[in-house]
Order: structure tokens, then sequence, then C-alpha cells
């Protein structure tokens, strides 16, 4: 019996022994199990720091990357050359800034996970973060910024678009309007037409020969280097600006005002009355046509002194002295009537004769690209046919001075060299073909022609004394045709003001068909 009490407390003892250590076993397992939870939530929450800690990183470093490569101003250079936002310019730096974000934004991120992995007590919390947000960022860099890159060309490629329509629009919109209103400039020195003249700043003098809406610059302003800001259209008084003429041989300050040029050439050899003519017409258009037609008018300031001088002339009977050769007389009237948008500045040019004899020095003359109008004088006296008469009838002509040019020959030298030089320009011109000399003592006795004649008479005239040929080449080159028989002197001279008789229908022909 002995023997079977102490087996069997033998066997407790073993199952005892097996049970604690079982229960010991157990209470280890359920440490470590606990030791293993909290060590993952620690490094699930380390990874989803790092991951979050690198998304937002890798952002950070790719705002900073474009706010320093799309918007950075480098101050070492020009104002005036950089654009309002550098990117808009698509020929600058635009889609290579992209480039350069790219790069700096990897680099940012490089540096950010090239330090130390840590050790010690915080490595259960700090390797799971470290490494999930070099993942991260090594992931961003492969593939975020390419897909913010290309999300932002996006956006760029649309606000560029917008940008460079604004630009656009706003040029065309000036070119229709000047186009619809007749608007352009006319140098008074070198008399060639400008239709951009180089503006010069007001701050600090600097001149801008393109001072334009542009992608580059804007399409309202752009700012000179004194910090000025320019407008770049006439809607924002771009013509309050001073204004220089671009040709490099004449750089006169130029009228910017908004006014639309009318040119007016007077043409016929030398002696025919062209200045006469002319300062007939000034006078005339003061005081008589202008106001008769309901506009007014106002001297340019640089041609005041000429038309005073002219007027003196005109009232006591003086005449002109003749063009010289190489010199153009231009004369400058501003007329405005209620009904019109914009004042008309009139050019009355008055070519030397001498220039009608080679046609080198007729297109030499630029202004005859701005003309709309024409008058071709004619002194009767150099016809043939006409001297033939005045023998027949045993009657000596009483002037002075004949022109030294028939008119045939001086209009088809000048319609060659037009048609060479400034080819279609006489084509939308037209002309007042004008027989002057008509107050002579015997002319209308001779000739049945008197000043204040006009049309179907002045042509039979021409056609009776052999001029056929050129009234058909004046009514084929030119777009309207208009004939008259004027007197530049009518009855005065000699101390007495003249009384120009035709002159004044001719200048109301002119302006009512320009």
């Amino acid at each position: 019996m002995s023997n079977d009490n102490d087996g069997a407390e033998a066997l407790g003892s073993c199952l005892g022994v097996v049970l604690a250590i079982a229960v010991i076993l157990y209470i280890i397992y359920v440490i470590v199990c606990c030791i293993l939870a909290v060590a993952g939530v620690v490094m699930f929450c380390g990874a989803a720091l790092g991951l979050a800690w690198g998304a937002v990183r890798s952002t950070y470093n790719f705002v900073l990357a474009a706010k320093e490569n799309l918007f950075y101003r480098d101050p070492a250079r020009r104002i005036e050359d950089n654009c309002y936002v550098s990117f808009f310019h698509l020929r600058g730096d635009g889609f290579r800034n992209i480039g350069k974000v790219w790069a700096n934004a990897f680099s940012r991120n490089w540096w950010d996970v090239s330090g130390e992995l840590p050790r010690g007590k915080a490595l259960f919390f700090a390797l799971p973060f470290r490494l999930v947000h070099i993942a991260v960022v090594l992931a961003s860099t492969v593939i975020y910024l390419p897909i913010l890159s290309i999300i932002f060309t996006g956006i760029y490629l649309v606000i560029w678009f917008l940008y460079v329509s604004l630009a656009c629009e706003m040029r065309f919109m000036e070119w229709c309007f000047n186009k619809i209103h007749g608007l352009f400039n006319i140098c008074q020195h070198c008399h060639q037409r400008v239709d951009l003249p180089v503006y010069r700043c007001p701050g600090c003098g600097v001149e801008y020969s393109h001072l334009v809406p542009s992608v580059k610059f804007g399409p309202f302003f752009r700012k000179c280097r004194c910090g000025e800001y320019l407008p770049t259209s006439r809607f924002f008084e771009r013509n309050a600006l001073t204004a220089i003429c671009p040709n490099n041989n004449c750089h006169q300050d130029l009228k910017s005002s908004d006014v639309v040029p009318v040119s007016i050439a007077m043409l016929g050899g030398g002696s025919v009355g062209k200045s006469h003519f002319m300062m007939d017409a000034v006078y005339l258009l003061q005081e008589n046509v202008l106001p008769e037609m309901k506009r007014s008018c106002r001297v340019a300031e640089e041609d005041r002194a000429v038309v005073e001088n002219l007027c003196r002339y005109y009232e006591a009977g003086i005449r002109p002295d003749t063009t010289r050769d190489g010199m153009i007389e231009a004369i400058c009237l501003e007329t405005k009537a209620k009904t019109w948008a914009f004042p008309q500045r009139l050019y009355l040019y008055d070519p030397p004769g001498e220039s009608f004899k080679e046609s080198d020095k007729i297109s030499s003359h630029r202004y005859y690209r701005n003309m709309q109008g024409a008058v071709l004088i004619i002194d009767p006296f150099t016809l043939t046919a006409v001297l033939s008469d005045y023998r027949q009838h045993g009657i000596q002509h009483t002037m002075l001075a004949v022109g030294a040019m028939a008119p045939e020959e001086s209009i088809s030298r000048w319609l060659i060299s037009m048609e060479r030089d400034f080819p279609g320009i006489a084509k939308r011109s037209c002309l007042a073909v004008c027989i002057n000399k008509t107050d002579e003592s015997s002319f209308q006795k001779i000739t049945g022609l008197t000043a204040g004649d006009r049309g179907k008479k002045c042509r039979q005239f021409l056609e009776r004394y052999e001029c056929i040929n050129l009234v058909n080449k004046v009514e084929m080159n030119f777009h309207k045709v208009e004939y008259f028989a004027v007197s530049a002197t009518g009855s005065g001279g000699d101390g007495k003001a003249f009384q120009p008789e035709g002159i004044s229908d001719v200048l109301k022909w002119l302006l009512s068909n320009i």
C-alpha cells in the first residue's frame, strides 16, 4: 500500500510541476504576445506617421521647389526683361522650369532620407517610421512628382493659352480699331508713314520701339526698369507718352494723338502754279471751305508761322517763292466735324517742279505712300495747240512765267515712278485736274474756257487741245477724276489781295471724296 501511495504522490508532484511550468509558459506567452502587440501597434503607428510625414514632406519639398524655380525673380536681371510670371513666356523658362522643380524636389527629398537610422529605445517606432518615410519619398519622387508635373503642365498650358489669347485679342482689337478709323501717324520731318512710333518712358527716358500688348511683357502694361508702368495699347492712353519717329535718319518727335491723316499732293512741272495754288488752298480752307463744310480748322503749332506768312502774302497780293529743288513744302491743318469720331490731320504737299524731271527724285518723296488725293495743275500755255490758237488770232499771251514741262510728260513720269515704288496708291486716290492761268486776258475769248468751269467742259478742252492721252491716263490710273478750270491769282496781285477762282470747288470736291 505504501508503494502505491508513493507512486501517486510522485505522479501528483510531476503533474504539479508540469502545470506550473505550463502556467509560467502561458504567462510568458501572454506577456510576449502583449509585447509584440504593443510593438506592432508602435511600429504600425510609426509606419503610418512615416507615410503621412513622407507624403507631407515630399509635397512641401515640391512646393518649395516650385516657388523657387517658377516664381522667383533674379534681382540681377533687368525688370523689363522679366515677364509678369516667368512661366507665361513660352520661349523663356516656362517648360524648362518644370524640370528644375523636379530636380530640386528630388534633391530635397534625398537630403531628408539620407540621415542615419535611429538606434536605441526608439527603434521600434523610429525604424518603421524612417523606412516607410524613405519608401514614400522614393515613391513620390518616381510617381508623385511626375503626376504633379503633368497636372501643373496642364494648368500652365491653360493659363498660358488664356494669357496669349488676351494679348493677341488686344493687338487684334487695336489693329481693327486703327483700320476702321484710318488712324496712323505721318512724320512731318521725313514725311513717312508711322504705324507704330518709338515711345519714351516719362520716368527715365528709355525708348521702346515695340510697345504693344505681348505675351512676354503683358497685354495691358509693360514695366520699365525705373518701375514706371507703360501702357501697351491706345485703349490705356499709350498716346499720352512722347512718340518718336522710328526712322533712324529722322528720330524726331511725333504727334501721337488720335487723328486721321489725309494727304493731298500737288502734281505738275515747274512754274505751273503749284506753290500759288497751295497758298490759296491754305487761306481758303481756313476762311471759306472748311466753315462752309461745317468743319473746324486748327493749324499745327509747328506750321503756324509758315501759315501766317502765307496768309500775309495772300492778303498783300505777293506771289510765293518757287519751291526749291530738293525741298518739300508741307503744311498741316487739323479739321473736325461733329459727326466724326476723330479729327482729320490734312497734309498739303508741294514738291519742287524739278523733281518731275527725274523718276528717282519722285520716288525719294516717301509721303506719296500716304497719298489719298492729288491735284494735277496744268499750265495751258505749255500746250502747243493753245499757243497755235493764239498765233492764229494774232494775240500774244500775257503770262510772264510759263510751265517748264508739258503736263502729259510730267504725269507719265510720275505714274511710272509711282507704279514702281508705290504700287496701288494712285488707284486708291482721287485726282483733281486743274487747268490753271485761265485769268489770262484773252484766254476765254480764244479757248472758250473760263475760271470756275468744271467737269465735261474742261475735259472737252483737254481733248480739243491734244491732251486725250493725258485724260485717258489719269482716268485709267486714278480711282476718281474731276476736271476744273481755275485761276490761282484771279484779279488780285501787285499789292491787292488775291481773289482766286475755282479753287474752292476743287478743295470741296477733294475733301468730299477722300
